[in-house]
């Protein structure tokens, strides 16, 4: 999403800074001034001040993506807007609903024509039916604790009542890509903007979503002396002797994607896995990098 935001910024039809409410009239914080103030980057940067991952279970219970917009208003304030970190997806159904009305296309049609056509991302998808319709996926596992105690990966089946809420909230970074794309995608992700001799985003909208918006924590979980940051869909891992490290996880049901960058060293580093739950992922990231 923020790639297709970033990609509208360089056609000159957003700014960064632009207030949601402009493109999406609907859209309403709790607090007036908020909503007046609250941009396309705030949407996107984990700084709303609402709790983390409220009403993220608005899409499993089979509200469409407008009315998840449209609940946000109802959210009471946890922290400072701009100046406190709380994860969030709710938001960036806004701002892919700022990138819709804006192009005149759905959100899927601008990753697909902004994203996977010029990257060549063949495996590429947005819904939940686009993963199921490859004849070579993979079958996603959750959770399950048996009646004895016992923990055990169970097979998610594709008639699941919940596999609806992956498509809708895909603006929140539900793609489905295999290895060898996701591997485009950071090696892409690590470079100017250019991809095969096209420029497919600016150099400065890339800068731009790898750049610290609010600080997460003073001491990284991940790397000992790092201060930690969220950016624009990213976190930035700042180091006092070495390279920053950009990075991001998530989970769908069902499944875990870690994309780390070192933009400095053309390094990226991929871990996929077909299940939501504990994951060693991140850490073996890290581990490769260390």
């Amino acid at each position: 999403t923020a790639m297709t935001v970033a990609e509208q910024v360089d056609d000159g039809k957003m700014n960064w800074t632009d207030p949601v409410v402009r493109y999406v009239p609907s859209f309403q914080i709790l607090n007036k001034n908020v909503t007046n103030e609250y941009s396309l980057t705030d949407s996107m940067s984990q700084r709303s001040g609402i709790p983390e991952q409220w009403g993220l279970d608005h899409g499993t219970l089979g509200y469409n993506r407008s009315e998840i917009v449209s609940a946000l208003r109802y959210a009471e304030p946890e922290g400072n807007f701009r100046t406190s970190y709380a994860y969030q997806n709710l938001p960036w159904l806004a701002a892919a609903a700022a990138v819709e009305n804006t192009s005149g296309k759905s959100w899927d049609e601008n990753v697909r024509e902004g994203i996977f056509v010029p990257l060549n991302l063949t495996s590429g998808s947005t819904t939940y039916a686009g993963l199921t319709s490859s004849p070579d996926h993979v079958t996603l596992h959750r959770m399950v604790r048996l009646d004895n105690g016992t923990v055990v990966a169970s097979p998610i089946e594709d008639n699941w009542t919940f596999n609806s809420w992956v498509t809708i909230m895909s603006p929140a970074g539900g793609l489905n890509m295999n290895i060898r794309d996701f591997a485009t995608w950071a090696a892409f992700q690590s470079g100017n903007g250019t991809w095969n001799g096209k420029q497919v985003v600016s150099s400065e909208g890339l800068d731009y979503m790898h750049s610290p918006r609010v600080l997460m924590s003073d001491s990284s979980d991940f790397v000992h002396g790092a201060k930690e940051s969220y950016d624009v869909g990213w976190v930035t891992e700042e180091l006092p002797d070495s390279p920053d490290i950009v990075w991001h996880n998530g989970n769908a049901l069902g499944g875990h994607a870690m994309i780390m960058l070192v933009p400095e060293e053309r390094l990226g580093v991929v871990v996929l896995e077909n299940e939501a739950g504990p994951t060693a992922g991140d850490a073996l990231a890290f581990q490769f990098y260390n």
